[in-house]
């Protein structure tokens, strides 16, 4: 490194420079008199005071001081190892107990000339080394976002890139951007193909609903297995409730298997999947797979109830069925029961009430409503059924356009929706005059013709510690046409009318102590992650008591946790634990109150991606050494790489000038050179008499 510095003078420092040589000297002339004769220590010390006095001058200019130095950078050589479990499938591991070895032996023959990076990457990069193999995915993508983003100013030499071409997350890199040096490609692995039979996907939805039967399709794969047979089943808890024996006809065969199934229980079941192994099969680990299927007791009833037929109803009906949380029933007026309603978890009210007797029964029922409001509907009785907004209308109705409220919040809807919802055409409204009573939050507000107003379309409340829902309005069917015809589905009003439907139906959670994980199901390599929450009689959160926590796997092993806590609340990390279905039981105490108590369960699902391709991808290897000017080669030619690397001109040492500037005040051995200069004339002068 060779370092040099110079002194920069701008404008004012240019200009400076005798005015500072005139001070000085008039400074040195002042304190020795020129009345008298100088002696030659005296002329001495005059010239001392002459400099010191100018350059301090000369500094109150404050002029740059700039320096160079020369950086040699060697390349740098990073070494990427892929650490995921496909690494040791059939006879792998022979060429993987080699590594460490091969890559010691590369390392020495390159030498001196090359710094060395190592790291392992899969389903995520370390910097280091450890051959272990047991990451569950391999990606690619990462590792190439990794090395871009670090080494993007280094002088990055070459990647040698130690895997067997399979990558099960991420991009695809060979159409992801390539880092800007070659890549030497160690093909781990056998790229050919295999005898194994695998399961290779299961199509599956995670909820039933008790009493309801559920399907799940099994996608089955077998590599250089013809003329075989396996027996695939599906158990639960040990008992066999599908079986089926398979003909595996073809080299490269694959079959889907439609199962049904019946959800008779309530809670989390398990369900294990299995195929018989065949001999010589290279892998028995992708022949199983468990699925977790959570059942319910029961959808969310809605009560549609209306004053006679009308198309709002299919299409209110059809949307909110499209969730299957929901289970939608019409009822006309003249046929409703009262003794039905505690079943049902939302009323919707169609263009009523239209009867005394019928406001009766809905009023002691605690229900949230919904009033869809027509040209049929009795004002008089719909004011007095809430008391959130007051309409006075002799039944004629005008069209009214939906103006989206942006400061709406109670629930979220897409960007897609919202810019959908705002396209579509008019409602018909109650003409008449509109009074907001109580406290409600809107998210259609009221547009006629081109003049956008603040009167509700469709708002929400609380009244009498009860959801209300009003929209003044009827045509719903118009709307669910209109997005059909103009995007080809029914998406974007089906999302705001179930999303109404959930906020109505939502009871308020009055518990003191909430304890629920991030998610129902983790994945086997991922972390268990829980939150909880404790209020205090006021339902403001505390955290000052401790909150403890076991976690039982299926067969009664118990994991014991202490929370941590955040700012108002909890929270649990309990790290990666093995794949199973789990409950968990938390308690605390806060103050004299009871102990508090909540429990759930959770899943923790297995991964068997890195076992579904057990045939080594070389060409995709091939490809991205292509693509960088790099090589594919075998785990027995790593000392090749070593002679490619040194006969690339590419790959070479790098020289550049690092400059910086900064005021020359900043130097410290200023201050020492004029303290110096002054303590010299001083002790001089104080040695002389004259100080």
């Amino acid at each position: 490194m060779n370092h040099l510095s110079a002194i920069i003078f701008h404008n004012i420092a240019a200009w400076w420079i005798a005015p500072s040589v005139v001070i000085g000297f008039l400074y040195a002339w002042l304190l020795y008199s020129p009345n008298r004769t100088l002696s030659s220590t005296q002329r001495i010390l005059f010239v001392i005071r002459l400099v010191t006095v100018s350059f301090i001058a000369f500094l109150l200019s404050a002029p740059l001081l700039s320096s160079s130095k020369r950086i040699k950078e060697k390349p740098l050589i990073v070494f990427a190892l892929d650490q995921s479990a496909s690494m040791m499938i059939g006879k792998a591991q022979l060429a993987t107990a080699q590594l460490p070895k091969n890559i010691e032996s590369l390392k020495n023959a390159l030498g001196t000339d090359y710094n060395f990076q190592t790291l392992s990457f899969g389903s995520e990069i370390h910097y280091s080394l450890t051959y272990t193999y047991k990451n569950l995915s391999t990606d690619f993508s990462q590792l190439f976002n990794e090395l871009n983003n670090r080494y993007m100013n280094r002088n990055l030499g070459a990647l040698i890139l130690i895997s067997d071409g399979i990558y099960n997350k991420g991009e695809n890199p060979v159409y992801q951007s390539p880092i800007k040096a070659p890549i030497y490609a160690v093909a781990m692995g056998d790229s050919r193909p295999k005898r194994d039979l695998c399961i290779a996907t299961v199509n599956y939805n995670k909820i039933a609903y008790l009493g309801n039967d559920f399907q799940i399709e099994i996608a089955v794969e077998g590599r250089q297995c013809m003329g075989t047979h396996t027996l695939l089943t599906v158990t639960e808890q040990g008992k066999t409730v599908f079986s089926k024996l398979l003909a595996i006809n073809s080299t490269d065969f694959r079959v889907i298997v439609p199962v049904t199934l019946t959800a008779d229980k309530e809670g989390l079941k398990s369900y294990k999947i299995a195929l018989s192994p065949i001999e010589k099969e290279i892998s028995l680990q992708n022949n199983a797979q468990t699925l977790f299927i959570e059942v319910l007791n029961g959808k969310e009833k809605i009560l549609l109830l209306a004053d006679a037929p009308h198309p709002d109803l299919a299409a209110i009906k059809q949307a909110i069925e499209s969730n299957a949380n929901y289970e939608v029933k019409i009822v006309l007026a003249d046929n409703f029961d009262q003794q039905t309603l505690a079943k049902y978890n939302l009323i919707i009210l169609h263009q009523l009430p239209n009867t005394q007797a019928l406001l009766n029964k809905l009023d002691k029922s605690r229900i949230p409503i919904w009033y869809i409001i027509g040209n049929k509907t009795d004002f008089n009785l719909f004011n007095q059924s809430q008391s959130l907004i007051t309409v006075s209308s002799n039944g004629a109705v005008q069209e009214v356009l939906p103006r989206l409220n942006n400061d709406f919040f109670a629930f979220t809807l897409t960007d897609a929706t919202r810019n959908r919802l705002q396209k579509l055409g008019p409602l018909l409204v109650p003409f008449g005059n509109y009074s907001v009573n109580g406290q409600i939050v809107s998210i259609f507000n009221q547009k006629i013709k081109n003049i956008e107003t603040n009167t509700p379309l469709l708002f929400f409340g609380v009244d009498k510690q009860t959801k209300i829902g009003v929209l003044l309005g009827e045509g719903i069917w118009h709307w669910r046409l209109e997005d059909f015809q103009d995007n080809g589905t029914h998406q974007a009003v089906d999302e705001w009318l179930s999303k109404t439907v959930k906020y109505l139906s939502s009871k308020e959670d009055k518990r003191k102590f909430r304890v629920y994980p991030v998610q129902n199901t983790f994945d086997e390599n991922e972390d268990v992650v829980i939150n909880a929450e404790l209020y205090n009689d006021a339902y403001e959160l505390v955290n000052t008591p401790d909150v403890s926590l076991n976690i039982k796997n299926h067969l009664g092993k118990t994991y014991t946790f202490l929370f941590s806590r955040t700012s108002n609340a909890y929270v649990l990390n309990a790290g990666i634990l093995p794949p199973d279905s789990y409950s968990f039981v938390a308690t605390t105490k806060l103050g004299t109150d009871k102990n508090h108590v909540a429990k759930g369960k959770f899943v923790i699902a297995q991964q068997n991606i890195e076992y579904k391709q057990t045939t080594a991808n070389h060409q995709l290897l091939y490809t991205l050494a292509k693509q960088t000017g790099g090589g594919l080669l075998k785990p027995t030619e790593f000392n090749a790489i070593a002679d490619s690397i040194r006969k690339n001109d590419n790959i070479k040492t790098i020289s550049y000038d690092h400059k910086r500037y900064s005021e020359i005040l900043d130097q410290p051995w200023l201050l020492v050179l004029i303290v110096t200069l002054l303590a010299v004339e001083w002790f001089v002068r104080k040695r002389n008499g004259e100080a």
